[in-house]
This record gives C-alpha cells, structure tokens and sequence, in this order.
C-alpha cells in the first residue's frame, strides 16, 4: 500500500506549502532539512511558562518542539505533548504544524492545524507562551 504525500499547490510564481486536511499527520518536501536563509536570525523566546526570558535558536527546519528530551526545542511543560508541533520553512514563509497533539496548538490565540508564522507571532503550547522573532543581520563591513 503507497501513501501520497501532499503536494506544493503553485499560486502564480509562488508555491504554497501542501494543504494538510487529514485528521494525522502528513510530512512532506517540509520534512527535509533545510538551512536558515543567509541573512536571517531566527529564534523562539519564552513569555509565559517554565523557563521565561529563555532563547531557542533556529538554524535550520523543520524543528521539533515538545517536551521529549528528543525534540529541536525540548520544552519542560506536562500540557505538551511529547511531540507536539514543528517549524518549518517553505519560502517565502515560516510555518506552524501541531503534530497531533492532545492540547493543541495555537497562533495569536487562534488553534490551528497549520499555520504561516511571522515576526512577532505569538504561539502557546500546552501552558507555554513563544514568541517567533525573524530578524535581519546586516553583514559585517569588510567580510
């Protein structure tokens, strides 16, 4: 027995991420191990939960978040699945997927299944509030 994985719907010159309308969940070309566009600072920081104020720096997608030792970003919280959402990137855009997860997981206080993320997006895992920074580094002169 084969499984389709979802396809990139083409919007013009652009190309969407696959639409996800299944109750499980499906990986695709957004499972692949991509680096950070040059040029990028990405990072999650913590409001609310465990460990506020603290940094989770993202170099590359997709990356796991969730409270396994295992994950990307391993969140002490036992509102979180063990997995329970991922980040990736599917340019132009960063993207929020739940993986399943019993509580949910939300974009600006609204749930999703999947969802486009940027700069200053707040995401709440189980009892953890992040906030999605995406900033612009300037190089250095002379490099």
């Amino acid at each position: 027995m084969e499984l389709e994985i979802g396809r990139a719907v083409a919007i013009g010159n652009l190309a969407a991420p696959p639409v996800d309308e299944q109750e499980i969940t499906t990986l695709g070309d957004e499972a692949k191990t991509k680096a950070v566009p040059d040029g990028l600072m990405v990072m999650l920081r913590v409001l609310e939960g465990q460990e506020p104020g603290k940094g989770y720096p993202i170099h590359q997608t997709p990356v796991s978040l969730g409270r396994d030792a295992l994950c990307d970003v391993s969140i002490t919280d036992s509102r979180l699945s063990r997995q329970h959402a991922m980040i990736y990137y599917f340019a132009p855009d960063f993207y929020l997927k739940d993986l399943g997860s019993t509580n949910g997981s939300f974009v600006n206080d609204k749930r999703i299944k999947q969802s486009a993320i940027k700069n200053g997006d707040k995401i709440k895992l189980g009892s953890t509030l992040l906030e999605f920074i995406v900033s612009n580094i300037e190089p250095e002169a002379g490099k």
